[in-house]
């Protein structure tokens, strides 16, 4: 390792040192990009002898991306093709070597943002290749976590769904017949309502389990599941109440614009200039619908990671995070999803067909999407947080 590449390092270390990440954190960070034992070792504590009392503000824009573009540990962080003949062979003093070096680490620090920026880099096989690599190092809480996630929230949709179930049943049997079924269809409108609520807290209470223990793993904090449960319960209500502020950015405008249009209709408005002009504000919602969905994904993550950002930032923060790439690798993300799901539901339905087995399979490769999918998704927030701040 040069000594280029060995103070772009040291600068990286200091810089998540002063953020405040423990030692472990930033080793599991390096030993993700392929850095040996030996030398994350070397470096801290070369970092820590060395780090200044105020970092030159240059050095602490290195970034862990800049680290990820080492497949070979060896590697040097900035090619040597980019330094000038006249900087290679041009013999200088001592004093003025240390001056090039610190100029030099300064430079490729502050051009380190710029050349990473970009999430195209970022592939979703590389993050899905970075999630599995995450669950091998500590398999069994992450599957713990998974397992209680799903447990839980199925086992409450299962039992709302049958207590539901059995207030209708009974009713009916109780009148005498099918035929004051319009009696209970305000229950069945309430119960379809809380429904929902109950899907997105099980939805709330799955992603929250298995992404703090997906993170805790990532970041070198190896927790006990009963302290990622406990984190997770007292972080539910903030994750509910974010995917109530995903939803209503998504289809709020939809929602706005479904509401003036029945007004409208039931006013007799809707002719003439009034439908053409509800036609082209409904194509405008289901783009910005689109667009939404691809700027604001993260807003689940940020709830959950970032406790500080307040609701109302939420979107602001998402939309941050999700520039220079990051709305392409959701859109790829989604055709992949798709594409991966055609396949296995067409094989399994030509291999199994409509039955028993088949309905289990299907279900079971589903959640396997989903979680994978999940990670994904910390995978890709925790990478644009190390690039954007």
């Amino acid at each position: 390792m040069d000594q280029q590449q060995q103070a772009q390092l040291i600068a990286y270390i200091q810089q998540q040192l002063q953020r405040g990440d423990s030692e472990d954190t930033i080793r599991a960070t390096l030993q993700q990009y392929k850095w040996n034992d030996e030398v994350i070792s070397n470096m801290l504590a070369e970092a820590k002898s060395t780090m200044p009392v105020d970092t030159p503000s240059q050095l602490q824009q290195a970034t862990a991306t800049e680290l990820a573009s080492n497949t070979n540990p060896e590697a040097p962080l900035t090619s040597s093709e980019e330094m000038t003949d006249n900087q290679q062979s041009q013999p200088v003093t001592e004093p003025e070597a240390d001056a090039v070096t610190v100029n030099a680490q300064a430079q490729n620090a502050a051009t380190a943002p710029a050349q990473i920026v970009d999430s195209g880099k970022y592939g979703v096989f590389q993050s899905v290749g970075e999630f599995f690599n995450t669950v091998k190092r500590a398999p069994k809480t992450f599957i713990i976590a998974v397992v209680i996630g799903y447990g839980v929230g199925l086992a409450l949709l299962a039992v709302f769904a049958l207590i539901l179930m059995g207030l209708v049943i009974g009713g009916i049997v109780r009148s005498g017949g099918i035929s004051s079924y319009m009696t209970y269809l305000p229950l069945l409108i309430v119960g379809f309502l809380l429904m929902n609520v109950v899907a997105t807290a099980s939805s709330a209470f799955n992603i929250s389990i298995t992404s703090l223990a997906l993170m805790d793993v990532a970041e070198g904090r190896l927790r006990p599941i009963g302290q990622v449960l406990r984190s997770a319960l007292q972080q539910l209500l903030r994750v509910i109440v974010s995917y109530i502020v995903f939803w209503i950015v998504i289809f709020g405008p939809l929602l706005i614009v479904a509401v003036v249009g029945m007004i409208v209709t039931i006013t007799g408005l809707a002719n003439g200039g009034g439908a053409i002009l509800l036609y082209l504000l409904g194509i405008a919602s289901l783009a910005w619908g689109l667009i939404a969905a691809l700027r604001y994904p993260l807003i689940p993550y940020i709830a959950l990671f970032d406790p500080g950002v307040r609701y109302g930032q939420l979107p602001r923060r998402s939309f941050q995070l999700m520039k220079s790439g990051g709305q392409w690798f959701i859109f790829k993300g989604i055709l992949l999803i798709m594409a991966v799901t055609i396949i296995l539901s067409i094989i399994t339905e030509s291999l199994l067909g409509e039955t028993a087995i088949g309905t289990i399979l299907s279900s079971v490769i589903f959640a396997a999407i989903s979680v994978i999918a999940n990670g994904v998704m910390v995978m890709l927030y925790r990478r644009r947080r190390m690039i954007v701040g």
